[in-house]
């Protein structure tokens, strides 16, 4: 069990790749039910990996930033506790791709900057489906990648910029609940 700092409740969760899992935990006394809202939520992991951003139904939902055990990073939109919608990833190496996500993978447009052992700066811009470069098509120019490279990047700055105080309010009786009401 970690314990967040006294805005975040103590969760309990297991991590893997392909989602970010946590256990079901009933609501707390004086607490909404599970669900009802969304709540801004720092989550760790036993291998180190972190999870701060906001959670629905135990989910990671709408944004948040992800720093993963091995040193990579997302940053960006989430549904239903995948990377969808717009984001950046940041390999531990120094890769970075900008753009859309669908299920957890690159996917739409985008832009991935991959760098060479000499200091040079490999360019893919253009067309992603699941994860694999198609290149630049015409449904996915290059400018139109790095229009969505540059809204990635707002959606990353919003995610990382989102704190508890963003989210929530006060209810009747003094108790705290986080969420959009």
């Amino acid at each position: 069990m970690v314990w967040g700092r006294s805005h975040a409740r103590a969760v309990e969760g297991t991590f893997s790749h392909d989602e970010v899992a946590r256990n079901r935990r009933g609501a707390g006394a004086g607490e909404a039910k599970t669900g009802s809202h969304v709540t801004w939520e720092s989550v760790s992991w036993k291998d180190g990996s972190k999870y701060e951003g906001l959670v629905k139904d135990g989910r990671c939902h709408v944004r948040g930033v992800l720093r993963y055990a091995n040193g990579d990073r997302y940053e960006g939109e989430y549904k239903d506790n995948r990377m969808e919608g717009l984001g950046v990833y940041v390999w531990k190496n120094g890769a970075v791709y900008r753009g859309e996500w669908r299920k957890n993978d690159m996917h739409g447009c985008g832009v991935k900057l991959i760098p060479k052992g000499n200091g040079e700066i490999v360019p893919q811009e253009g067309e992603w489906l699941q994860d694999a470069y198609v290149g630049d098509v015409m449904a996915c120019s290059k400018y139109a990648s790095r229009k969505k490279a540059m809204e990635a990047d707002a959606a990353a700055l919003e995610a990382r910029k989102l704190k508890p105080r963003d989210v929530g309010g006060e209810k009747s009786g003094g108790k705290k609940f986080f969420g959009l009401f």
